[in-house]
């Protein structure tokens, strides 16, 4: 039976539910060094403190594209150290549609998985195309309770 995971990260609330026992980690701001993007972090370990996965609400301060290319090149980038990488493919995570991609850790051996979806989409009148101004980023080693992950996520924001 699945466990219902549920936490809030600044004014984001996180919810998603794993058949495996996992160890949420309390959220932490970041901001990126030279860049315009901040956010927050979420770390789940398993019960012996392997980290396994991670969920990224990267908020930008400026509008961002939200099209194929734009989360195809945020994913590819960050997997670019990985081997064996394959080729990205659609995922649909909490309803939107997202982008994913796969390589090799040679360091542990095993396979990862990262995605990528914008959070709060919408219809930009200047640049004539969907856009937005954060992406949620999910990711870590391939195991099954990643793929619940990814079937279950739900990220609101919390009311103010």
């Amino acid at each position: 039976m699945a466990t219902k995971y549920q936490l809030d990260a600044g004014p984001y609330a996180a919810k998603f539910n794993s058949t495996q026992e996992l160890v949420v980690l309390p959220p932490l701001q970041h901001t990126e060094k030279g860049s315009h993007a901040s956010g927050w972090d979420i770390g789940i370990q398993d019960n012996m403190s392997h980290s396994l996965f991670f969920i990224a609400i990267i908020e930008e301060d400026q509008v961002t594209l939200a099209t194929k290319d734009t989360m195809d090149g945020i994913v590819k980038n960050n997997m670019a150290r990985f081997t064996g990488e394959k080729p990205i493919t659609s995922i649909k995570i909490d309803g939107i549609n997202g982008r994913m991609i796969e390589a090799y850790n040679p360091e542990v051996g095993m396979k990862l998985k990262q995605a990528i979806y914008p959070f709060d989409a919408f219809y930009d009148s200047f640049y004539k195309q969907v856009a937005t101004k954060c992406f949620i980023l999910v990711g870590g080693f391939d195991l099954p309770a990643l793929d619940e992950i990814f079937g279950s996520l739900n990220i609101t924001k919390n009311a103010k």
